[in-house]
């Protein structure tokens, strides 16, 4: 995302919370912590918590994974999923005179993968994601998910019901289509590598892209 989220202290702060994590078995305990961590590093560093994922995500550790998973499914079922602020299309584009009226509909709170999915997709008041980033951090976070059926099937369903009621404003159409696809291609069993090509590369996808727009109508959502 940045040199500072590649910080080796990153590392050691991902291997931390895994071992936390693998010994809090109580029912909410790694959710607990979860979301106390994304607390402690603030809003302004959301990026960061999202890097934990990401070297969480492209480890070897499918035990870590799976705990992580499972915490991010407590949080969900909670309605406390660890969010950060990202200011919408219509702000990042105003003059700064006007910016103060888009209020909290343009500093609209979301998910790592949701807020994955802006970051690239529009202008926001950070830097824009390149693709290459954007794929892999994406890839990762999904992974991470991937390890507990239960919590990635709530949160592609999270993902879903974003695409639809995300007011205008906060998200630009291009971020409402692609968290629209990525739900519904992750539902088709599609890996998250895949998953991720499908979003920057429908051309490129190993399933034809026909299978998700067949999805989206099956579930009913406006394309």
């Amino acid at each position: 995302m940045s040199e500072v989220l590649a910080a080796p202290a990153l590392l050691d702060s991902a291997r931390r919370l895994a071992a936390a994590l693998a010994v809090l078995d109580a029912r909410g305990q790694a959710a607990a912590l979860l979301a106390r961590v994304a607390a402690d590093m603030g809003p302004g560093c959301f990026p960061l918590f999202i890097k934990l994922f990401c070297i969480v995500g492209e480890s070897r550790d499918q035990a870590a994974k799976r705990q992580l998973a499972r915490a991010m499914g407590d949080l969900l079922r909670a309605g406390a999923t660890p969010a950060g602020p990202l200011n919408g299309w219509g702000e990042a584009d105003a003059p700064g005179f006007t910016r103060g009226l888009f209020g909290a509909m343009g500093r609209r709170k979301l998910d790592p993968v949701a807020y994955l999915c802006a970051w690239y997709s529009q202008t926001t008041d950070r830097p824009q994601l390149d693709a290459a980033t954007f794929e892999r951090a994406l890839t990762q976070c999904l992974a991470v998910m991937a390890a507990d059926p239960q919590a990635c099937a709530l949160y592609r369903d999270k993902l879903l019901n974003d695409a639809a009621t995300l007011p205008d404003g906060s998200v630009n159409e291009a971020t409402r289509s692609r968290l629209r696809a990525l739900a519904l291609a992750w539902g088709v069993g599609l890996a998250p590598a895949r998953v991720a090509t499908l979003l920057l590369h429908p051309d490129r996808s190993p399933v034809p892209f026909e299978v998700v727009q067949q999805a989206i109508a099956d579930a009913g959502v406006a394309p």
